[in-house]
């Protein structure tokens, strides 16, 4: 599978194919996701996954044959243990007609934990099941929930002329459940022969609360509570085997006694699979499809494309984590649109300005890997990560706005390292754009901009429509050379300020501590600190190399301009002098450039300061105190040498300046 991105909407893909296992999806935080990284969950396949959120390790799947003891076989399986253990509801090798089986599991039957206790287990067949002691028994507590046309269970299923095998699945079976997420006890059902079911007792009574247009034999392939309201639920539904390729979206808003159809803007011929609604921003939905992926920002009376970069592939389930959409495909992979609070905040009267700053998302403050690339001699690159030998294998192109862009061939693709920062451009503006990121204090931390001259860093890409940018969450680092990265903001407000000349825009955002650090906030602050000190004085280190090699330059110049004077002797003689303390001090601070590699020299003081970096940074953590010492022990050398450094300059090159003027040539300039 292939991926491209897109500055306005750029979908990831994370792809998989396995084989007769149920993929689970590793934390996708600063690391290359590659497939074989997960597990296998027991040897379920085609069903669905429950995982226990008071205890990851432990999953419940469904795995219509692949497992001994009847249909709807289910399993849990426990990833400390590696043991998978057969819970089946009804363990009975069963074969023959639909009517001689004593429970129609469908070939996806749900498999759900309760959102309200995660030791409550539902399992739903014809009829529900609960289990409060992870399967060990089971507990009917529903009448059938399906037509139950014995008229259409005589034969074996799949008919006279093809006939199916039993182990997979039977229709006249519940396709879909849900216990609410807002109280305790209420569940929705949805069957594979048209029948929408609610109970608010606990499964004590039921109602048929079907749209009374939905014709028998309608999938009920997806039911949506409402975040936001606990009346309010979403159902999507097919009708394809049928030959009837036509969208069913339907809503309640009164707990199914009226139904209204929210189909507007879906072509007649893409039948839909899944509805969600956002969980930020009320009637926000989201819809899955045969061919991708529809959005309607009015509560489903509209809807238009989302399709993006994403393949026309059939959607089976979209999900809205930590305001990521993450699409499920027919292809097997898992798409992700990175940071939908994009969509939370669009409004006509955004859309109809000239300029607009998105407010960022709150970002997760997480190091980056070190990588490094390599190319063979087929053009292919690779890249390896942290040291491991493994390798990723890329292919970089470029998009339509010609931004580089890396194309992964073996793994899934990570989210942007930093801030993801939206703004929209109506029209490209006449002069300067500036982008600048404050502290808490209005102080600013970097600025950017689309004037390539002018830009002390990357270049602002400006594009009419919308653009993004990412900013590393790093401070400015050290100017000159050698340098090093500036620090990455410790977590806690920051602000991001867009300007031109006429108009100026200001949003808050926030850095969250990674939460699988072991510092405090406390010891984040230290850190930056130190790095920041670190950072300042390799600054004036670098300044001060660069000064007395502009003032040696300048003393050389002078030194062939004095030549056939009448102090030349006197003028070489000082020269020299002062070119000799000068080269002390470098010599004391940064490698001669000219000494021979095969000679290694003795470590400068400004490539212990580089060094020290890097310990400090190497971790989130509090700065060891031999850290401090370090520092203190180095930083004190180094002030020493630029106290030499201010001797000369005011009274040595003043005395050269003295001569020079003398001898009628311009001074000595000692500015850098």
């Amino acid at each position: 599978y292939y991926v491209t991105t897109d500055n306005q909407f750029p979908y990831r893909v994370y792809s998989a194919q396995y084989d007769n296992s149920a993929i689970s999806v590793p934390s996708r935080a600063n690391e290359f996701i590659q497939w074989k990284d997960c597990y296998p969950v027991g040897s379920a396949e085609a069903g669905h996954v429950a995982v226990r959120i008071d205890d990851p390790d432990i999953i419940y799947t469904s795995a219509i044959g692949s497992s001994p003891g009847g249909g709807g076989n289910l399993l849990r399986y426990n990833r400390r243990t590696e043991q998978t253990r057969i819970i089946t509801v009804w363990p009975e090798e069963q074969q023959g007609a639909v009517k001689d089986v004593k429970y129609r599991f469908g070939f996806h039957f749900p498999v759900v934990i309760s959102p309200h206790d995660p030791q409550t287990l539902y399992a739903v067949a014809n009829i529900a099941f609960r289990s409060r002691d992870e399967g060990t028994t089971w507990e009917p507590f529903s009448p059938d929930l399906t037509l139950n046309d014995v008229s259409k269970m005589q034969e074996i299923a799949g008919g006279p002329i093809s006939k199916e095998s039993a182990t997979a699945g039977f229709g006249s079976a519940v396709s879909r459940f849900v216990e609410s997420i807002h109280k305790k006890g209420v569940f929705w059902t949805g069957s594979d022969d048209g029948l929408i079911h609610l109970s608010q007792d606990n499964g004590k009574t039921w109602a048929n609360v079907t749209p009374t247009d939905i014709k028998e034999w309608t999938l009920i392939s997806s039911i949506e509570i409402s975040p936001h309201d606990e009346a309010t639920v979403y159902v999507a539904a097919t009708r394809y085997k049928l030959d009837d390729n036509r969208p069913y979206l339907y809503k309640t808003t009164d707990y199914g006694k009226t139904w209204q159809k929210i189909t507007n803007g879906i072509p007649d011929n893409d039948f839909t699979r899944v509805v969600r609604e956002d969980p930020t921003r009320p009637g926000l939905l989201y819809a899955g499809t045969e061919t991708g992926v529809y959005l309607s920002f009015d509560d489903g009376a509209n809807w238009e494309t989302f399709q993006l970069n994403l393949p026309i592939v059939p959607i089976y389930d979209l999900a809205i984590k930590d305001n990521d959409l993450i699409a499920a495909t027919h292809g097997r992979s898992f798409w992700i649109l990175d940071d939908v609070t994009l969509l939370h905040q669009l409004e006509d009267k955004i859309t109809g300005a000239d300029i607009h700053l998105f407010r960022p998302r709150a970002t997760y403050r997480v190091l980056s890997l070190f990588s490094n690339d390599k190319t063979d001699f087929t053009g292919t690159k690779y890249q390896r990560v942290s040291g491991s030998f493994e390798t990723s294998t890329f292919n970089e192109l470029h998009d339509t706005k010609g931004e580089k862009i890396r194309r992964y061939l073996d793994v899934g693709e990570n989210p942007p390292d930093g801030v993801i920062i939206h703004y929209f451009l109506r029209h490209l503006p006449k002069g300067k754009i500036c982008l600048s990121i404050l502290d808490h204090r209005d102080e600013i931390i970097k600025t950017f901009t689309n004037d390539p001259i002018t830009a002390s860093d990357i270049p602002l890409s400006i594009h009419t429509g919308m653009n993004r940018f990412i900013w590393d969450m790093r401070y400015r680092g050290a100017s000159g050379n050698p340098a090093i990265p500036g620090p990455i903001a410790p977590p806690g407000f920051y602000k991001i300020r867009i300007a031109t000349e006429t108009y100026s825009q200001t949003e808050t955002f926030e850095l969250l501590k990674d939460p699988r650090s072991e510092a405090s906030q406390e010891d984040l602050v230290a850190q930056f600190d130190l790095l920041l000190q670190i950072r300042n004085r390799l600054t004036q280190t670098n300044k001060a190399v660069y000064q007395m090699r502009r003032i040696r330059k300048q003393i050389l110049d002078w030194r062939q301009r004095s030549l056939g004077s009448e102090r030349e002797h006197q003028f070489h003689e000082l020269a020299d002098g002062i070119t000799e303390k000068l080269d002390a001090i470098e010599y004391e601070l940064v490698v001669d450039p000219g000494i021979p590699p095969q000679r290694p020299p003795p470590s400068r003081l400004s490539r212990k300061l580089v060094s020290l970096a890097s310990v400090v940074a190497s971790a989130d953590w509090i700065p060891t105190t031999q850290s401090y010492e370090v520092f203190i022990e180095v930083s004190s050398r180094i002030e020493q040498c630029l106290k030499k450094l201010a001797i000369i300059t005011d009274n040595d090159i003043n005395s050269l300046s003295d001569l020079i003027s003398d001898i009628g040539l311009p001074n000595i300039s000692t500015e850098f």
